[in-house]
């Protein structure tokens, strides 16, 4: 059986030896395994198996791509769409209002029914000579040759329905529907008041746009939705909600105008979606590759322990008949033989079995699914740009802004390679669990703070509902608006206020917040020293073999040193013994 084993072994040595020979250098090509596809970096890669970093350089591709899309889709649309709102706000809502880029009212409070028949009046005649006053030079939607009249609607209180009054209507030129004092005088229209939640003016206005403003389409179409509610009862409250999309008619400006990016971000982020799906499936294809041939190790192994069973049965009943002769001694010095185990499955295919069943992230790179998703994004916001007619822009430039958004965050899965600039995400994910435990305990004291906000000072805007008296505390706790919340509470309730604002400061601003940042800090550093010491261990691991001399000891320590590297030699020496002895049994 040794002589087979031997032979076996040497013709497998002869085969590779010759394979070696006859195969060129051009062809040869070292392969990686699994756990250098996972953790080598991309110039890592290239410089120990000359791959070229690809997804690296889409990757980076893409963020710019990206970015640059992003600020063609403002310089394209933003600024004409700002231009358009401000007429509308004029229009529609207050014509002495001042509205700038940065920040306009858009609320405006009515406490008398004049001033809202005056609204509407305003807007009818602003809406129907829109083509001949405008500057910008709007364009009213005319259906058979008349101009869409402006449509109404009555949004009632539940159970105060009255048939006297429709829900739709419509107001012309001529016909201001529940607005006309002659048709509803004030009693009446109190009474509508009182049992409508709000009221609701629909205005279609078309601007054509020059070709050579820098925009997508020709022609834009306009909704203009005015709301008058009366959920406060002692006055109305009118908001402006503004849609745009393209025109049925427009034409689309695309290889004049920038069709191009976006042709430029499909290709990309179809390729790096490729080489993401293909990093995943090599992942796979040598897991499993990998597993079987562990699994065939295993199976030669065990019929090679079966045979050397059979083997070792064999010479001992040998022994046993021989010593009935001349060869008695051999009963006084039997021949031994290390004893036969059952051998185990590898630790590789266990783990293999174990991980994959217990945690995805061994074949699925957490990165690798924010590439998928951000590629998906992207794409999605360039198809619907492409194919969807009315050019809908809040849809488009979500996509388009979240995808640029993924493109770069994306970019962080490179600092993985280096520990060090990897520390910001490490220090995140790290102290994520203490802090979430963190701030489980202190919600409730949030939450009540809120409520007891709401409940002293609702009076001010600040505190109206929960929702905004958490703003405010949120505001505090990053100590922002300090010195106008404490103005406006103490005004409202000066004692109330100021124990109110102490005890909130001090609670959070002074305790939780510095909690907060003990972990994260706590966390940051411990990882830093952790990081210095790997370091370190690696620098003095590869200075090993060429240090500098040390100073002459003394003749007792060296002694000393000696011994214990005889025996730490000695050591070793019966280890490795006991695993050729178990080695040469299985064979």
């Amino acid at each position: 059986y040794q002589r087979r084993v031997h032979g076996d072994l040497q013709k497998m040595a002869e085969e590779g030896h010759n394979t070696m020979e006859s195969a060129s250098p051009e062809k040869k090509k070292k392969k990686m395994t699994l756990k250098e596809v996972k953790e080598l970096g991309p110039i890592q890669k290239y410089r120990h198996y000359g791959k070229f970093p690809w997804k690296l350089t889409l990757h980076f591709l893409l963020a710019i791509i990206t970015s640059v899309q992003c600020m063609i889709m403002i310089r394209s649309t933003f600024s004409h769409t700002r231009a358009e709102v401000r007429y509308f706000y004029f229009w529609f809502m207050d014509p002495n209002g001042t509205y700038s880029d940065v920040k306009y009212d858009t609320y405006k409070y009515f406490f008398k029914m004049d001033e809202l028949r005056d609204l509407v009046k305003f807007s009818r005649d602003n809406y129907y000579s829109a083509e001949e006053n405008s500057i910008e030079g709007f364009i009213n939607v005319r259906k058979d040759g008349d101009i869409i009249p402006i449509k109404g609607e009555l949004v009632f209180l539940e159970d105060a329905f009255d048939e006297r009054f429709p829900m739709k209507f419509k107001v012309t030129e001529t016909d201001l529907s529940y607005f006309d004092e002659e048709k509803f005088n004030n009693t009446v229209f109190r009474d509508i008041i009182n049992r409508c939640k709000e009221i609701q003016l629909t205005y279609v206005l078309q601007s054509v746009v020059e070709q050579t403003d820098y925009c997508s389409v020709d022609c834009f179409e306009w909704h203009i939705l005015q709301q008058i509610s009366f959920e406060h009862f002692s006055h109305a409250v009118e908001k402006l909600t503004i849609r745009q999309q393209a025109c049925d008619y427009a034409e689309k400006y695309e290889w004049s105008r920038h069709l191009w990016i976006h042709l430029l971000v499909l290709l990309v982020a179809g390729g790096s979606a490729y080489l993401s799906w293909k990093y995943l499936f090599d992942i796979l294809y040598i897991t499993r590759k990998e597993k079987r041939g562990e699994q065939h190790r295993d199976r030669i192994i065990e019929n090679d322990m079966a045979a050397y069973a059979i083997v070792q049965t064999k010479n001992e009943k040998y022994l046993l008949e021989s010593s009935k002769g001349p060869f008695k001694r051999a009963l006084e010095d039997p021949v031994t033989s290390p004893p036969v185990k059952k051998v185990q499955l590898s630790s590789f295919a266990k783990d293999f079995k174990k991980k994959l069943t217990a945690k995805s992230g061994y074949t699925i790179n957490k990165w690798n699914v924010v590439c998928l998703i951000g590629n998906v994004v992207q794409l999605s916001g360039v198809f619907i740009y492409m194919f969807d007619g009315k050019q809908r822009l809040t849809s488009t430039n979500a996509f388009f802004g979240l995808g640029c958004f993924l493109a770069w965050v994306n970019i962080a899965r490179y600092l993985e390679y280096s520990r060090l600039h990897y520390l910001m995400f490490n220090t995140l994910f790290t102290s994520l669990p203490t802090s979430a435990r963190f701030l489980t305990a202190v919600m409730p004291v949030f939450l009540g703070y809120a409520f007891l906000g709401t409940a002293l000072f609702w009076k001010l805007d600040r505190f109206k509902t929960p929702a905004r008296a958490m703003i405010t505390e949120f505001s505090l706790f990053l100590g922002d608006s300090v010195f106008d919340i404490f103005r406006e509470v103490t005004y409202e309730e000066f004692w109330l206020g100021q124990l109110y604002l102490y005890t909130f400061l001090i609670m959070f601003f002074t305790i939780v917040q510095n909690f907060f940042i003990s972990i994260i800090q706590y966390t940051y550093f411990s990882l830093e020293n952790l990081e210095k010491k790997r370091a370190k261990m690696l620098d003095d691991g590869k200075q090993g073999g060429h240090q500098q001399p040390q100073q002459a000891k003394n003749p007792a320590e060296q002694a000393k040193e000696l011994e214990q590297l005889q025996k730490e030699i000695i050591a070793k020496n019966k280890e490795w013994s006991m695993k050729i002895s178990q080695l040469s049994g299985i064979q």
